[in-house]
């Protein structure tokens, strides 16, 4: 059990130095995620085969509307969790990204029927409120923080709708559902970065390389490897109270590295966002 914690908090550890490493790759937003699209669909592909109990086009198929659909979502969160990281500072950008499970609360009475109990209302509400405190309350840490915010907001949407349509998908596993929702966002990404153009890859030097290998093979391909692994064997308050070393670390990191800084509002926004969705998750999971 220890190894499995440490699994999960070394991936969210990952996950919080996306936008250090996404901001030093001179691509724009579609390329960086169609890149880590495919590369880590291909690991996971790879992943599903050797330590996921095989792979089964069959439950692929038997699943294909809803894996399209959360492939389609999942290349729109790519793009804009990134862009995030282009006009606000990486803290901003990541603490926004977190009010994903507040939109999964407001569509689960919609689309799974769920009732929304009174807790659950105040923490949505109480979540708003820190979001409208870290909008108000920009420090200018980016070229454009209410567009970041923005971007941020809306990869969280992205990401919930993605988590939305996981929920209606049957016999399928972890690493074969994360792998072919990879690869169909690569698919909907490529025609768009086609058409879009951008900075070519000839163009990356010596580190623009390397962050982009390590977006792909190591925060997309080895930490969601590692974090399918530990979700498998952890219990799920265990998972959603490790799952927010991901924006505590972003917050720390972007602060000692890159020296950004939040607006006390901003901070304050930050712990109304982060407390009420913990609380929340603690109480349900």
């Amino acid at each position: 059990m220890n190894s499995m914690k440490w699994l999960m908090a070394g991936a969210m550890l990952i996950f919080g130095s996306i936008g250090l490493f996404a901001r030093r790759v001179p691509l724009s937003s579609a390329q960086i995620s169609l890149w880590r699209a495919a590369v880590g669909g291909l690991c996971l592909l790879a992943a599903a085969v050797t330590v996921g109990n095989g792979l089964s086009w069959k439950r692929i198929r038997t699943n294909a509307r809803y894996l399209l659909m959360a492939g389609v979502f999942i290349g729109m969160n790519l793009i804009l969790f990134v862009e995030a990281f282009r006009w606000t500072s990486i803290a901003t950008g990541t603490i926004c990204y977190y009010l994903a499970p507040v939109f999964m609360l407001c569509l689960a009475p919609w689309l799974l029927r769920e009732k929304l109990e009174k807790r659950t209302a105040v923490c949505v509400l109480v979540s708003l409120c820190g979001l409208a405190c870290v909008a108000g309350g920009s420090g200018g840490a980016g070229r454009n923080d209410l567009l970041g915010v923005a971007c941020g907001v809306g990869a969280a949407v992205f990401y919930a709708c993605a988590v939305m349509a996981n929920k209606f998908l049957s016999g399928v596993t972890p690493y074969e559902s994360t792998a072919a929702e990879l690869l169909l966002a690569a698919a909907f990404l490529a025609p768009y970065v086609l058409v879009k153009g951008g900075p070519p890859l000839a163009s990356l030097d010596g580190m623009g390389w390397l962050c982009l290998a390590a977006l792909c093979l190591i925060h997309t391909g080895l930490a969601y490897l590692m974090y399918f692994t530990a979700l498998r064997r952890l219990p799920a308050q265990t998972t959603a109270a490790l799952s927010y070393i991901d924006p505590l670390s972003a917050v720390l990191m972007s602060w000692l590295l890159l020296g950004e800084s939040m607006t006390p509002l901003q901070l304050a926004g930050g712990a109304l966002i982060l407390g009420a969705t913990f609380l929340n998750e603690m109480k349900t999971g």
